[in-house]
Formats: C-alpha cells, structure tokens, sequence
C-alpha cells in the first residue's frame, strides 16, 4: 500500500512515472483512456495540443527509449481524438497544467485572498497568553470575536482553522474554490494507474517528491511546488510569508487527499478487496515538517522539525529524532523545506 502511494505522489506531484517498456505505456494510455470516459466532455478552456507534442510528452516517459518504439507509439497518438490528445497532454503535469490555464490559477488567488488572517497577530495565534496571567489576551483579537471565546486557547483554535492551517479542515469561506480546485486537477492530471513493480520502484527508482517512505507513511518534499506557486500566483498576496506557506501547502494536500482516497479505492478493487471494506484503506496528512535532514538511505534515521500537528501550530516548533542517538544535530539544521507526512489511517 505505501509502494502504491509513492507512486502516485511521484506521477501527480513531479510527473516521475517511468515505462519500462512499450507495453507499459500501452497500458498506462489505455488506462488514461478509461479515465477520460468517466468524464469526456472537456471544458472550453483547456488549452489544445498537437499529437507531436503527446509523442514528445510520451518519448520523453521511457526508462529507455528504443527506436523500434518510434512506429508503434505513432500510431498510437494518431488513433487519440482531438479531445483525448488534450487531455492526455496534461496527464501528471501538474505544474504546466497550472500556468497554461487562467482559471486555475484565479481559483489559486481567490483562496489566498479569502482565508482571513488576524493582522494584529502572526499566524493568528496569540502566543504566551492565558486568562489566568493576563486578563487582557481579548485586546489583541479583532472586535468581533471579543466575547464568543473563554479563553485564547479556544480562540486560537479557531482562528488555525481560519487561517487554512489544517487541510482536513477547509474554512467555509474558501470550501467551494478548494474543492472545484481538487475536481480539475482530479480530472485532468491525476491518473489512476496501478504499476504491478511499484515495490521494486519504490526500492531501486529516482524520487524527486517522496523523501522518506516510513512503516506507514509517505514523507512528501514540497518545496519546488511551493517555490512554483509562489512563482505562479503567490508572489502578490500581501498576506505573512508563514500564512502564504500554510495555505498554499494545504491547498494543494487537499487535492492530494482527494486523489490518494481514490488510488485506495482502486487498489482495493484491483486487490480483490470486497468493496464494503476498501473504504477502510485512508491516508490522513497529519504533519506539517519545515525541516528534514536524511542521513540514510536504508535505515530509518532521519532528524524533523514539525511546524504544525493536525493544523496546530507547535510553539516551539517539535523535533522528532529517528534512529540517530546525538540530538545536538538538531542544532545543526540547514535546510528550509516544506515537508508534509502522510501516514495510513
């Protein structure tokens, strides 16, 4: 199960699913097929391709390229309709799918403008306050939420769920744009394809998004989507540079939740699973890690610096040490990665 959810986090997030050989692809192109006919109309707005552009994307998915493939795969792309070239263009481009469409990225904007962020207070969270040493913790919120909590405790836990810090919370006032986010990039990147060697990938491929594959969980490295983002449709949100963080991680994680449920669903079918039980397969992101120093490829020894726990701001911040018997390494961090760890539920 976390050999399958490697790789479609590889195959959504940095469009890092390889074929072995020409069958594989026939078979991932079918697949993709089958997927389009659960959803066939296209919308106005999807940009057209060529079919020498889906060659090159489709030349460009072999492990190795062999010239005999050249006459077969023609033929292929040539028998794909006008709409399915389309769509099988954008198959696991998450990034290009993105910048070429306008829509998506209004649907982006309107989601960072729209989550409310208490401007008196980063992060929306009164820190170092209870009722008991400072009776004035009311002062420091906006007016109207002076009255509604006992205590800053409460407040700030609804002003985390406000301020989009837990994805498994979606603020009401951006649920519609999230989720009509989710249903595009569902529709047009993701593809529900189930690799029979994901192990052996899992153990001898390149990764370029799952860093740390753990006894339950999949350790995803965001930092180039959170770098094209910011590129993209962050760079004019006025909003503190930690809330852009959080919301655009989190943004994206709801997706990725969405997708990862329906890979769930499909490797149950495909395991033979009776189906009143695959809804028992889940996967929950429960950490938010700004930081991650690896020091093995084979052994679990890694050093984590958690930000958020379930959408809770950790302040301090919590290191997590496995494996390794120094914690003075903690000192000794570097890195400024945007992590997120998924485990099963």
């Amino acid at each position: 199960m976390i050999s399958t959810c490697y790789s479609t986090f590889e195959g959504f997030i940095a469009d890092n699913y390889l074929f072995y050989d020409f069958t594989e692809c026939c078979n991932w192109l079918m697949t993709v097929i089958d997927q389009i006919n659960e959803d066939p109309v296209n919308d106005v707005w999807l940009k057209h391709h060529t079919k020498d552009d889906v060659f090159i994307k489709l030349k460009g998915m072999f492990y190795d390229w062999k010239d005999k493939y050249e006459e077969p795969l023609w033929k292929l792309v040539d028998n794909l309709s006008d709409d399915e070239i389309d769509r099988v263009y954008y198959r696991n481009r998450l990034h290009e799918f993105t910048e070429d469409h306008e829509v998506i990225l209004t649907l982006h904007r309107l989601i960072m403008e729209s989550v409310e962020i208490n401007p008196l207070v980063p992060n929306n969270i009164i820190k170092d306050f209870n009722k008991g040493n400072n009776p004035d913790w009311e002062s420091y919120i906006p007016d109207k939420f002076k009255g509604v909590f006992d205590n800053p405790d409460d407040y700030n836990l609804e002003m985390s769920k406000l301020a989009f810090m837990d994805p498994n919370a979606v603020p009401n006032n951006i649920k519609a744009y999230v989720e009509e986010l989710a249903d595009y990039y569902l529709k047009y990147v993701y593809t529900r394809y189930m690799v029979f060697d994901r192990i052996y990938r899992l153990k001898n491929f390149g990764r370029k998004t799952v860093v740390v594959i753990d006894t339950d969980s999949n350790i995803l490295a965001l930092d180039q989507y959170m770098k094209f983002a910011n590129e993209s449709f962050g760079k004019h949100c006025d909003k503190p540079k930690e809330n852009k963080e959080f919301i655009i991680i989190n943004t994206i994680t709801y997706t990725l939740t969405r997708l990862i449920t329906d890979t769930l669903l499909f490797y149950g079918l495909c395991s033979n699973i009776p189906e009143e039980f695959r809804g028992r397969y889940a996967m929950k992101n429960e950490f938010f890690i700004k930081k991650l120093v690896i020091s093995s490829e084979t052994k679990k020894r890694y050093m984590s610096v958690f930000k958020l726990r379930e959408g809770k701001l950790l302040n301090p911040p919590k290191t997590d040490i496995k494996g390794l018997k120094s914690r003075s390494l903690v000192k000794q961090f570097t890195m400024k990665n945007n992590i997120n760890c998924w485990e099963l539920s």
